[in-house]
């Protein structure tokens, strides 16, 4: 089967401007969870912190 390539062209170029947004979808998806683990993390050590400190007059 022969496709015109006119018509390839614009399938290509669909399929491209799909992926385009799919990426952009997804880093965006990426920089959310790694800015909300990053709070997360920052939180954890902010809690840690006094404990260890506490700890470490016990000595």
């Amino acid at each position: 089967m022969n496709i015109h390539p006119d018509v390839a062209y614009a399938e290509l170029c669909a399929e491209n401007k799909y992926l385009k947004g799919r990426n952009l979808a997804l880093a965006q998806t990426l920089f959310e969870t790694t800015s909300e683990r990053d709070q997360l993390r920052a939180e954890l050590d902010a809690l840690k912190a006094p404990k260890e400190a506490d700890d470490g007059a016990a000595e």
